[in-house]
């Protein structure tokens, strides 16, 4: 019995092993997780648990929920593998748009100051200077 108890913690210590290096690989590409991390910490529990020849219920619960959760880490990576969305991408600089309506009406005013401009009606000098402050001041 003890020497299937050794022989399960030395997988077990091989799959967390396995698992570590997988993690250090993905931290180099950017793409870490805290769920291995979780995973290789409930599996060194297990380890130590067969260690100490301690098979209980708590134990193999662990060990099922530790497969489950690498099965859900596998599927989203193969996911994430196919879904090419989830690239991401940098914004790119867009130039500012006016609205239609707006270039519109400014397109009328300056054709009404224009008119302005080109009729202009016989003034008296200082008439003349206070039309065309306003005019400055309308541009």
């Amino acid at each position: 019995m003890s020497k299937e108890f050794a022989e399960m913690a030395a997988k077990q210590a091989a799959l967390r092993n396995a698992l570590r290096e997988i993690q250090k690989q993905k931290q180099e590409q950017g793409k870490g997780s805290k769920a291995l991390e979780e995973i290789m910490q409930q599996m060194d529990q297990n380890e130590t648990e067969l260690v100490n020849k301690r098979l209980t219920n708590e134990m193999l619960k662990r060990q099922q929920d530790i497969l489950t959760r690498l099965l859900d880490e596998e599927r989203a990576e193969r996911e994430q593998e196919q879904d090419e969305k989830r690239q991401a991408q940098t914004a790119q600089q867009q130039p500012a748009k006016m609205p239609p309506a707006l270039e519109e009406y400014l397109k009328k005013r300056r054709a009404e100051v224009d008119l302005y401009r080109t009729v202009s009606p016989a003034l008296k000098p200082y008439y003349k200077g206070l039309v065309e402050e306003y005019l400055k001041g309308v541009q």
